[in-house]
Parts: structure tokens; C-alpha cells; sequence
């Protein structure tokens, strides 16, 4: 995988060509990967495993040298496990997680979030995306 991805669609072009098969699906059938904002519509319902990913990432940007400089760009990626109860939702909860730790540069660990009375189980992603640009 490329460490560097100057939009969501890339990274989520990426995402889904590396864990597409372990993603759940959208009640229109496509498969369970977002880009918020915007939030999904209250009426569309998930089933197995979704992948949100922010819009925009955070970060900062270094002056290197003159006209050079340097962006730190940080991508938060969600993973969510709406079959956890099922071992195959388990599985491939287990197994995306996986793919992206090995194929992806790592800003922080990932970040476990277990499941409450109010929320799924869940791991947050900081994917490592720098860059350099030049000009002013």
C-alpha cells in the first residue's frame, strides 16, 4: 500500500481493495465502507462490518527548506462491528484489523473500543499519510 493518499477516495479505493471482502453491506447492497461527513441516513441500516473514514485527516504542516514543506497528514479510520455475536462477525472483524496493521504506516496504535449498551465494537485506526510539497 502507498503511505501517502492525498484524499479520502483514495484512501477509501485502498481500504476497500484490501478488506472489501470482509466488509458487511448497506441496505442498498453496496458494501459497508463511508467517508463522513456526511453521516449515513438514519434509514439505511448495516449488517457485518463497516469502515468509516474522516474526510479530511489532522495535522501539521514543517517548513523544510525554502519552498519545500513538509505535511504531517493523519487519516482516522473506524472500523465497526455490527455481527459481533456471530463468529463469522468475529472473524472478520479480526481479520480486517489485521490487514490494515500489516499494510498500513501507523501514526499511533490502533485503539480498541469494546461494546457498550449504546455502541458496537470498534477499533480506531491514525494512518500515517506525510507528503512533501514544494512551492510557496
Amino acid at each position: 500500500m502507498p503511505s501517502t493518499y492525498n484524499d479520502s477516495g483514495q484512501l477509501k479505493s485502498a481500504l476497500l481493495a484490501l478488506i472489501g471482502e470482509h466488509l458487511g453491506s448497506f441496505s442498498n447492497g453496496l458494501a459497508a465502507i463511508w467517508v463522513e461527513p456526511p453521516l449515513l441516513p438514519e434509514s439505511t441500516k448495516v449488517t457485518g462490518l463497516k469502515c468509516v473514514i474522516q474526510l479530511t485527516p489532522t495535522g501539521n504542516v514543517k517548513v523544510v527548506s525554502p519552498g519545500a514543506r513538509h505535511l504531517e497528514r493523519v487519516w482516522t479510520v473506524f472500523l465497526v462491528n455490527f455481527d459481533r455475536d456471530t463468529e463469522d462477525g468475529a472473524h472478520h472483524f479480526l481479520d480486517a484489523k489485521a490487514l490494515i496493521e500489516r499494510k498500513f504506516v501507523h501514526y499511533r496504535p490502533p485503539v480498541y473500543l469494546p461494546p457498550t449498551s449504546t455502541t458496537y465494537e470498534q477499533v480506531r485506526f491514525s494512518l500515517h499519510s506525510p507528503t512533501m510539497v514544494s512551492g510557496v
